[in-house]
């Protein structure tokens, strides 16, 4: 197509190794300072990623398929499953985009590459702040499905990947955390929210 974009990492470079939870949000919250999104939901993430250098393809693929990164020449490219609804594509995307921004401290841990890019997705999409305001407080033994719905109808997020990120703040216990998956199993809420 000729596409004359061009893309710059704009982390800096001291920034992009990441080997945590914590430095993965500063990453996030510095990409968002970057690209001037303050804590606002991000309404159109394919324009904005395709507006900053990285090229996004819908491909029809295996309901296994979620989405893969990749370069061509010095051109980063997401390709997306199509079948997946718009809040997997989202989520995948902004995981995608965090394998092409990110540098790993251990390359060779692919399971915890796997999780900082899950992480990086979930604080890019839904900001720490934002968690913090809408729920109220630091601290929650409970968590109401009618919070979890709104922030999946603002932010474009799905409610087990908020859940994770409520957990992975320390909002919540094990103890919460685990019945909440009790109960998306026995819903069979796995696949389809």
């Amino acid at each position: 197509l000729q596409d004359k974009a061009v893309f710059k990492n704009p982390i800096p470079k001291k920034l992009r190794k990441v080997s945590s939870y914590q430095t993965v949000e500063i990453v996030a919250d510095s990409l968002r300072k970057y690209w001037k999104l303050g804590k606002a939901p991000i309404y159109n993430l394919v324009e904005l990623v395709e507006d900053n250098g990285i090229r996004i393809y819908e491909i029809d693929a295996s309901d296994e398929f979620d989405g893969i990164s990749a370069w061509a020449d010095d051109t980063p490219i997401i390709a997306v499953n199509i079948k997946n609804d718009s809040v997997r594509r989202r989520f995948t995307i902004a995981h995608e985009l965090g394998h092409i921004l990110l540098e790993f401290a251990d390359e060779d841990d692919l399971k915890g590459k796997e999780k900082l890019c899950h992480t990086f997705a979930g604080a890019f999409i839904l900001p720490r702040e934002v968690i913090l305001s809408e729920l109220g407080c630091k601290k929650r033994s409970k968590i109401a499905m009618m919070e979890l719905e709104k922030l999946k109808e603002i932010y474009g997020i799905s409610i087990q990947a908020i859940m994770i990120r409520i957990y992975n703040l320390g909002i919540i216990g094990n103890q919460t955390y685990r019945k909440f998956w009790i109960t998306v199993n026995v819903r069979g809420w796995k696949k389809k929210e």
